[in-house]
């Protein structure tokens, strides 16, 4: 009772800071539209990498076998597509724009050559006429030597002609020349330009851009003018073939530095069909096929186990993905609130085949018994009164829709990058670089050894009179965790209450400086103004949450008599892998939990 008096005035004091921020939006919802997906054009994307492979003798079933592994090689690849589509129109403007001016200039110095031309003429007309008529009033004998004369005369007018044509074919040649190098100039300038901008305006701790923000732009010009390979017969393929240029300078970057980074090195787990208890939360092997396409020749629903059995995929390949200006919002969100629900984002017809392969139409049975009749492997266990969990990771079941996960894999490379990239130019001589045609040529070693990987996949089943959970994250290091709900799910059917700004704190095996740590702290105090930090979604059968997996979060109870269903899936790094966190941190992350509850309860009454 004698604490009473302090906490109401503690609270008073929460409240006055969270009228301050009372009319601030919060961006954790996305209502998607048409505005925010992509439709994909795997042609497109498969020509433009294997031109890039071809260009540096690199054979793209490298490329290809990373993407599958969880490697961003697709995500660069569309990220670089989005910067050339934005800029493409502008270049375009300046290369008509440039044209114009040179034939404008062109036709103003040809017609003053002309008028010059046509005044020497009269000029020798008139003479000659003179001449002639004097010589025909002197001496009519002389006109054989005046005939000899003139032809001698116009032989040697003809030759000069002819050096002079062809000095002005090479003028003109020249003048091309320069006309193009300096369109190309403008046109590096530009480019240049809206990067450096376009990549100043992203939030400081945006990873979306982490793969780019160390090329060297400095080389690019020259680059371009040394190779000579963009094409100037019209407005579109003057464009086209320097796009073609820019990504090879590009890519000559990211294949460097994707070799340092283990891409074409890394060990492949050989897959083992076992009991999906086993190996809980290491890699395994599971791939998932990239969602450009790459270096895809076949149907991607045939699925070979090692047992030697043929199944087919329920869910084909994805039709559209979100796009980079939509990614780089989530990701903004992300990093400040740790969680956000996508709206209206699956297609609901896959979504009911998925519930259909999970015999989840069977609404008032278990439907474990089913699961492990069709898959032997699949296991099964209730931690708390009335929440099943079934872990589906490596089984036959979980392999009929594993391409589901290429609609948000870009969400989850944009947020976990993986690899350092180095400035090239730093470690290799400029005109090696600059001159490069075959990769394999350059000495280079794998300095960096780390990959995403799925480390959880599991269908949750909250069943009427549940328990509450306790409060705890998925992995106290790193990772992202993204729910697909297969049913509507609110507060009072066993929804998640997520912490905002929890994400900030981190285990107590992570090294971070004491300073570090207080700036996290103040920054979820902030958090906690301005949001009241507790979090419960609303979501329905074609919405997905992701959040950060530090984020401190807890199953709420069901207590409806209808029961709900939602499949989890979680990526970590392999080098933090889950839990990441000990005793000690099991029990701290329960006591922020609980302090916070109590904070947020004490305000509805004080």
């Amino acid at each position: 009772m004698i604490l009473l008096p302090f906490a109401g005035l503690s609270n008073e004091y929460v409240k006055r800071k969270r009228l301050k921020y009372k009319d601030e939006e919060h961006k954790i919802y996305f209502h998607l539209n048409e505005k925010n997906f992509e439709v994909v054009d795997r042609k497109k994307y498969s020509e433009r990498i294997k031109k890039i492979c071809e260009t540096f003798n690199v054979p793209i079933m490298h490329l290809a076998e990373a993407a599958n592994n969880y490697f961003p090689v697709d995500f660069h690849l569309q990220y670089m597509n989005d910067i050339v589509e934005k800029k493409k129109k502008d270049l375009q403007k300046i290369v008509e724009s440039e044209s114009k001016n040179n034939s404008n200039n062109s036709s103003n110095n040809s017609s003053n050559n002309n008028s010059n031309n046509s005044s020497n003429n009269s000029s020798n007309n008139s003479s000659n006429n003179n001449s002639n008529n004097n010589n025909n009033s002197n001496n009519n004998n002389n006109n054989n030597n005046n005939n000899n004369n003139n032809n001698n005369n116009n032989n040697n007018n003809n030759s000069n002609n002819s050096n002079s044509n062809n000095n002005n074919s090479n003028n003109n040649n020249n003048n091309n020349n320069s006309n193009r190098d300096n369109v190309v100039s403008k046109m590096v300038d530009e480019m240049v330009t809206y990067l450096e901008v376009y990549m100043s305006n992203k939030n400081e701790k945006s990873n979306s851009l982490h793969f780019l923000k160390n090329i060297d732009w400095s080389y690019f010009k020259e680059f371009l003018l040394e190779r000579k390979k963009v094409n100037t017969k019209t407005t579109a393929e003057f464009v086209d073939t320097f796009f073609d240029e820019m990504y090879t300078y590009v890519y000559v970057y990211l294949l460097i530095n994707y070799k340092r980074n283990n891409l074409f090195d890394f060990i492949k787990m050989k897959r083992t069909y076992r009991h999906c208890s086993e190996n809980v939360g290491k890699d395994v092997g599971l791939e998932v096929n990239n969602y450009l396409g790459i270096n895809k020749h076949n149907d991607s629903k045939d699925v070979l186990y090692d047992g030697g059995e043929n199944f087919t995929q329920v869910i084909d390949d994805a039709t559209y993905v979100l796009n980079i200006d939509t990614v780089n919002e989530i990701q903004k969100s992300l990093s400040n609130y740790g969680i956000v629900v996508l709206k209206n984002f699956l297609p609901l017809e896959k979504v009911e085949k998925i519930k259909k392969e999970l015999y989840l139409h069977k609404n008032e049975m278990n439907i474990s018994p089913f699961l492990i009749n069709k898959d032997q492997n699949v296991f099964c266990i209730r931690p708390t009164r009335g929440r099943q969990y079934c872990i589906l990771r490596n089984s036959k079941i979980s392999d009929l829709f594993t391409n589901i996960q290429q609609y948000w894999v870009n969400i989850v490379y944009s947020y976990l990058p993986i690899g350092i990239y180095q400035n090239v130019f730093h470690s290799f001589d400029k005109n090696k670089i600059l001159h490069l045609n075959n990769f394999r040529n350059l000495n280079l070693t794998s300095e960096q050894n780390d990959k995403l990987y799925l480390s959880e996949l599991q269908l949750l089943t909250n069943e009427p009179l549940s328990e509450t959970q306790t409060y705890h994250v998925d992995n106290g290091l790193s990772g992202l965790t993204v729910i697909l709900p297969l049913n509507k799910i609110h507060e009072q059917s066993g929804n998640f209450e997520f912490f905002i700004g929890t994400h900030l704190f981190s285990s107590l095996k992570n090294k971070n400086k004491i300073k570090d740590r207080i700036c996290n702290f103040k920054k979820f105090v902030q958090m906690y103004y301005k949001t009241g930090s507790s979090f419960v979604p609303e979501v329905e059968e074609r919405d997905i949450i992701i959040y950060d997996s530090k984020i401190l979060h807890r199953g709420l109870s069901n207590n409806l008599w209808v029961k709900n269903a939602s499949l989890i899936y979680r990526y970590d790094y392999k080098k933090y892998p889950p839990p990441g966190q000990d005793f000690i941190d099991i029990l701290s992350y329960n006591f922020v939990g609980k302090c916070i509850s109590i904070f947020n309860f004490l305000g509805k009454y004080f």
